[in-house]
């Protein structure tokens, strides 16, 4: 009996988990509403400043009066398309500009913008959005890869290979082929309407 007492005067008090667990919640709350009210403030700057990088883009690859197709019974998005939006190019012809986001083995993330003419059914721009593998690319389009004025018949022959950029170039054809794709699909969709 004598050891039971000396083992309990030896023992060393157990915290209050009570406390410890109150204390822990309220850490937790005041983390989550910090977390909460600086979203609420950086999400629309967010959102406006995505905007005005979308317009510059559009604009830059002559998409005028623009507005976005979205998902709906009649249309559905194929796989890699981000977003899709009709307008108009300087000659007001309608254009479609589709926004293809690719991530494979070979890129961590490549965003282009694909612009094909409705009428005449030809690449008429492209621009890089983002690129992990060689920033600065997009400038390169026309010249390197010789895509503007292609047609999905003739891409594969048009198609120059940039020895410097391979993996960005098979993304290039990649995001072209997936944009034809869509394209096909809304005209398809178009006629049968």
């Amino acid at each position: 009996m004598s050891e039971d007492i000396k083992f309990k005067k030896n023992r060393k008090p157990m915290p209050n988990i009570l406390k410890l667990t109150l204390i822990l919640c309220a850490v937790g709350i005041v983390c989550g509403t910090v977390v909460a009210v600086v979203d609420a403030i950086t999400a629309p700057i967010i959102e406006e400043t995505e905007k005005k990088i979308l317009t510059k883009s559009l604009e830059s690859v002559g998409v005028l009066n623009y507005s976005i197709i979205e998902e709906n019974e009649n249309i559905s998005y194929i796989d890699y398309i981000d977003e899709i939006y009709v307008g108009n190019n300087e000659k007001n012809e309608s254009v479609y500009a589709f926004k293809v986001v690719i991530k494979s083995k070979y890129v961590s993330k490549f965003t282009s913008l694909i612009v094909i003419n409705k009428e005449t059914k030809k690449v008429e721009n492209i621009k890089l959005l983002s690129n992990a593998t060689n920033n600065g690319l997009d400038h390169k389009f026309e010249s390197d890869f010789n895509v503007i004025g292609s047609t999905n018949d003739d891409i594969d022959s048009n198609f120059k290979w940039v020895a410097s950029a391979t993996k960005s170039s098979a993304s290039v054809k990649e995001s072209i082929e997936i944009a034809f794709e869509q394209f096909n699909l809304i005209i398809g969709e178009q006629d049968n309407e």
